[in-house]
Order: C-alpha cells, then structure tokens, then sequence
C-alpha cells in the first residue's frame, strides 16, 4: 500500500475532536476521500503532508514513518492545498521555475522540467502570462504542474475543482485520472461527489472526522440500493417530506414537483424505489451513518 493510516486521531487544544479514529489503506493510483465541508479532510490532508502532527496513531507512507522520517516523505510527495498561492507578478514559466529551484532541480533540470510540466497541464501556450492574470481553471492547472515538478509518487490534491466551471473541472479530472494511471499515488479531497465517481477506483467517506464508507464508488452505490425513492408531491407535502427525510433533489412537475428522496423507509406518502446513484449513496451516508 502506498499509504498506511492506524488510530489516526486529532484533538486541537481547545477540545474539539476533528478526526477519530481513522484508519486506511490507500492503494496506488487514484484515491478519492469524499465528505461534506468539516469532515476532517483539510486535517487529514495537512497531516499527511507533515505540516500538522496527529494527537495519536501512525502513518506510514511508502514504508517511512511519518513522524520518524518527515524529510524523506516530503521528498515524496507534490501538494496542490485548497487555498493554494502564487506569485501573481511572475511569469507562468518562472512561477514554474521558481517552485522547480525549490525541489533542488539544476538549471538544466528546470528547463526541460518546466517545459514539459507546461505542455502537459495546457499551459505552454500562456507560459509568457502573468501568473495573476490566468483563469481560475489555468490557476489550479499550474498549481498541480508545480506539485508534479518534482516527479513526486505521492500527490495530495486538496478540493481542487471547487470554484470551476463544468467544462474545467472535467478537464482536470482528467488530467489527475491520466496522471494516476502512469503508476503515482493521487490522493484527492473533495465535497463533489462527481469527481470521485468518474476518476477514482477506490475511495473513503469521511463525516464528522471519522470514516463513513471504505471501499469502490460502486461499493457505496451498492450500499444505496432500495434506499431512495421518488415520490410526486404538492407543495405543501413537499415541505412536510423535507423536515422528514433528506431531499435529493426536487422538480416541478404539473402542478406540484417530482421528488427524490433517501430513506429506509418511507411513511406517509406514496413513494416508489429509484436507482441509485453515487449523489443518492452520498446523502444517505452522510445522513443516517452517525445518527
């Protein structure tokens, strides 16, 4: 496994738990870690890249223990965090250099890295572009070229498409789906059920700093079977069902709207079973794993 995690727990001073107990084995390849905005997963993802330490339990990355062997994990591993930042007054290509100087490759290293780290995120027609003046799409496509300069084999990729339009965010998913093909470890966090489903052969749900689901995307939807329902209702029975049971997703319909819904059961209205998907699997886990 590239990644091994055992009791994983952290406890910030002021008491509050955010991860409990976490415990993975992340294979390589592309690794998706799903859960709602304060799951723990920022937490999990600084901790893994040696920036905070956990309260308790191991983490081993390629065999090296992460608290015993940080400079060697860190020379390892690319990073792309949420609020990733840049030198808007630099050029693509020397921001590029700049982040390559700092992994300790030479000039002619930085060269040919640059070049060819350009031209595989779509960069290399804007490499004379301010940094500052790239799209948001563009921003992100050189924040993972500069977590990739290295040729790290453990990237840790922290929401990275939050904020994009479709279009970009396919592209992305894409690029991070070629890029876990060609034998690196790529570990992405993300709110967006769409990103796992459609790029990660293996994943974790993460809800309230512990570990929901652990398994394949279509492990989970397997999960979800005879758990939604689709139901037509008027308005005001739409708001009754909505304080009741967690509403996937409403549409108007006639007079009144088409309604999915997850439940075990459904009482008090006329429901049918519906298909799952991975959205489906994702409300359902996050709503009644905990409670």
């Amino acid at each position: 496994m590239s990644i091994s995690i055992a009791g994983l727990h952290k406890i910030y001073p002021n008491g509050n738990r955010a991860l409990k107990d976490i415990n993975l084995e992340i294979p390589t390849g592309m690794f998706g870690l799903l859960g709602p905005n304060g799951a723990g997963k920022s937490t999990l993802m600084r901790i893994l890249v040696a920036l905070q330490e956990a309260s308790s339990g191991t983490v081993r990355i390629f065999g090296y223990d992460l608290r015993k062997d940080r400079r060697e994990v860190r020379a390892l591993l690319g990073y792309l965090p949420q609020d990733f930042r840049f030198f808007a007054q630099y050029k693509t290509w020397e921001f590029l250099d700049y982040a390559a100087r700092l992994s300790g490759l030479n000039r002619r290293e930085r060269r040919e890295a640059v070049d060819e780290m350009l031209d595989n995120v779509g960069l290399f027609d804007v490499r004379e572009r301010y940094a500052g003046k790239l799209s948001g799409g563009m921003k992100r496509r050189l924040g993972i070229a500069q977590a990739l300069i290295h040729r790290p084999r453990l990237i840790i990729v922290d929401e990275p498409t939050t904020g994009l339009d479709p279009e970009e965010r396919i592209r992305f998913r894409n690029l991070l789906s070629g890029i876990g093909e060609s034998g690196v470890t790529i570990l992405l966090s993300t709110h967006i059920v769409g990103d796992i489903s459609s790029a990660c052969r293996s994943m974790a749900l993460m809800n309230k700093g512990e570990v929901a689901f652990f398994g394949s995307p279509q492990e989970m939807l397997a999960q979800a079977e005879g758990k939604v329902w689709k139901l037509q209702l008027t308005g005001d029975e739409l708001q009754e069902a909505g304080r009741r049971y967690p509403v996937v997703s409403t549409i108007p319909s006639g007079a009144g709207w088409e309604v999915q819904l997850v439940a075990d059961e459904v009482e008090g209205f006329e429901a049918v079973p519906f298909p799952p998907n991975l959205e489906h699997a994702y409300v359902y886990y996050t709503e009644h794993a905990f409670h």
